[in-house]
């Protein structure tokens, strides 16, 4: 809401902004997974596959993403500042949610 006036995409009630929030956040989750299809990457390179993605977001989901088990860490890789990082890969459980996702 905007000076009292409700925009069309604005949620009408805190369940509504809750339902819209999760449609992000598992949108971002889907997304961050479908990277690491790809292979091992360090955040820097998930970054580069989903760019409309915040980087504090994509932080955020890849720690939930590695609390539920469906990421992990793959070793060390090189950031393209030449900074070590942390590459990140799907585990057995997130290979198989990314090949039974519609």
């Amino acid at each position: 809401m905007i000076h009292g006036v409700l925009s069309h995409s604005a949620p009408t009630s805190l369940s509504a902004a809750n339902k819209q929030r999760g449609g992000k956040v598992h949108q971002d989750r889907m997304q961050i997974l479908t990277a690491l299809q790809e292979g091992p990457l360090c955040d820097e390179q998930i970054q580069a596959y989903c760019p409309e993605i915040h980087t504090n977001a994509l932080r955020a989901r890849r720690g939930s993403l590695v609390e539920d088990k469906f990421i992990e860490p793959a070793g060390k890789t090189t950031t393209a500042a030449g900074n070590k990082a942390v590459a990140w890969r799907l585990t057995f459980l997130g290979s198989v949610f990314c090949t039974n996702a519609p």
